[in-house]
């Protein structure tokens, strides 16, 4: 109900069964929001805002409390939308991995773009962007190893 009644008031809507799948929600459709885990309530509000089919889908942190098998499904899922619908996605991340998939990267620190480009023009570039993917990238390698030794 919390996806459908999303559904019934928009025009040109999704299908519903297919945005549940893609977010990997299909089996919980009968359950309440309280019945659901955080992950699990996170996946039912993109399946929301997914159905509505809309022109510019703003996401803020977007993949943050799912699991990867379920992130790799949904950024999927986002990209078909962009792809097939036109929907312009904006996604607000943390995500070094969904930043490669993008289109356009811009850069905000402080409040203030600082660099703006495609992933591979702004790795060349050697700058704010570069420094802080490498960091990011060597801090993930770090926490994996410490993780399985």
């Amino acid at each position: 109900e919390n996806i459908r009644i999303v559904s019934d008031i928009s025009k040109n809507t999704l299908d519903i069964n297919e945005v549940m799948k893609a977010v990997d929600i299909t089996e919980l459709k009968n359950r309440f929001p309280n019945e659901l885990s955080g992950g699990q309530q996170q996946r039912a509000a993109i399946a929301r805002a997914i159905v509505k089919n809309p022109s510019i889908l703003l996401c803020d942190e977007l993949t943050g409390a799912l699991d990867s098998k379920t992130l790799k499904e949904v950024l999927k899922f986002v990209q078909k939308v962009n792809a097939e619908f036109g929907s312009t996605v904006v996604i607000i991340t943390h995500n070094q991995e969904i930043r490669k998939m993008a289109d356009r990267i811009i850069e905000v620190k402080d409040g203030k773009i600082i660099e703006r480009g495609k992933h591979t023009e702004l790795m060349q570039a050697h700058g704010y962007y570069y420094d802080l993917y490498t960091r990011q990238y060597e801090e993930m390698v770090t926490n994996t190893v410490s993780e399985i030794a």
